[in-house]
């Protein structure tokens, strides 16, 4: 029989059941010989998908992000639950499971992101009470939290709850900024903030947000004027679309999730593995190689890493400072070589276009010694 490695390394290309009946036969047989080995029942989810078994692949992505947290790698079972909320929506207690794993690694913004993803799911299915409870969760998360009473209080707003059917849990609430060591906010300014709209679809798609993250990018909205304002239902008119995508398209992403989340956690196997397979995406390939460079260069294969940042470099469209990441990573992987020629020609090309980039003065200075 094949090796695991092998077998993790199978193309899924082939739309023939039978041969899907072959991988999925092959992997049931890993999985039973390597129990401890939670990437089969990924591997196992992924045929189930391309089967139309939508049911029996949430259930081994579920058990998967279930092992991954008993090991302590929650920013890969947080993944691994953002991928099951994409397939199917109406997993309500996913998002609880995930709401738990964030504030148990102390995401609090992702936290918030996901109760307002489910009262979003909630009102989108004409279920309001379901809706308002999760919003009350939202206010649990952090009762003293300037950024939650001012985002729940807005969603009540745009929600139109008259005054008789429910009082918006902030609306006596003494409003202070923690900053600065509890002077009250002025109310008339939330009041003219509570118009503005917050873009729930992008943060849904942010990585691990911390709170204060998401809290800046509360205070930069809505600052340029003629701006139109978005309504609640425009809102989620957006995450419709958002969870209606199909699982093919979004498949990439949820391998530079994985990959990502591997990564922070040092499974640079792992990492590597999951970002190869995302670099069918054209938008997340210069990343995917970025990051492929970074796990290589962590595992001491230094020619590897040379190699993805090269690769890197001749994707098109790259932004500047994508570029200059690159550049910098191939940079400090020449000098890991003893190639000092090479690195310095690279650092100085860095210093002309940006000459604070990360520490490209202190690097100059080491390789022209």
């Amino acid at each position: 029989m094949k090796s695991a490695m092998k077998v993790f390394g199978f193309s899924f290309s082939s739309s023939s059941q039978k041969k899907l009946m072959n991988e999925l036969s092959e992997y049931y047989k890993i999985a039973e010989e390597h129990p401890e080995d939670s990437r089969v029942h990924l591997r196992i989810a992924e045929v189930l998908m391309k089967m139309g078994r939508k049911g029996k692949a949430i259930e081994e992505y579920i058990y998967a992000a279930e092992r991954y947290e008993d090991n302590n790698l929650s920013q890969v079972s947080a993944a691994i639950y953002k991928q099951i909320l994409q397939i199917d929506p109406n997993q309500i207690n996913v998002y609880q499971t995930l709401v738990d794993v964030y504030l148990k690694e102390g995401f609090l913004g992702d936290a918030v992101a996901t109760y307002e993803r489910l009262a979003g799911h909630y009102y989108n299915r004409g279920m309001r009470d379901e809706a308002l409870k999760t919003l009350e969760k939202m206010v649990a998360i952090g009762p003293q939290s300037v950024y939650i009473k001012n985002k729940v209080d807005r969603l009540y707003s745009e929600m139109n709850l008259q005054a008789e059917e429910t009082e918006s849990p902030v609306e006596n609430w003494e409003l202070f900024d923690p900053v600065t060591s509890g002077e009250k906010r002025d109310r008339k300014l939330l009041n003219r903030r509570r118009g503005e709209f917050y873009d729930l679809a992008a943060e849904l798609q942010d990585d691990f947000l911390s709170e204060e993250d998401v809290a800046q990018e509360l205070e930069e909205i809505g600052d340029g004027e003629g701006d139109r304002e978005l309504g609640f239902d425009e809102i989620f008119n957006e995450i419709r679309h958002f969870e209606s995508e199909g699982i093919e398209q979004d498949s990439s992403l949820f391998h530079y999730n994985l990959g990502t989340a591997f990564q922070k956690v040092g499974r640079f196997d792992e990492a590597i593995d999951e970002l190869k397979k995302a670099l069918e995406d054209p938008k997340k390939r210069a990343d995917c190689y970025l990051r492929l460079a970074i796990c290589s260069r962590e595992k001491n294969f230094v020619k590897e890493a040379i190699k993805y940042l090269k690769k890197g470099l001749r994707t098109g469209g790259l932004s500047e400072s994508k570029m200059l990441e690159l550049k910098y990573e191939l940079a400090l992987a020449y000098k890991t070589k003893g190639k000092k020629k090479k690195s310095l020609k690279i650092f100085k090309q860095i210093h002309e276009i940006s000459s604070n980039f990360r520490e490209v003065i202190k690097e100059l200075a080491e390789v022209s010694q």
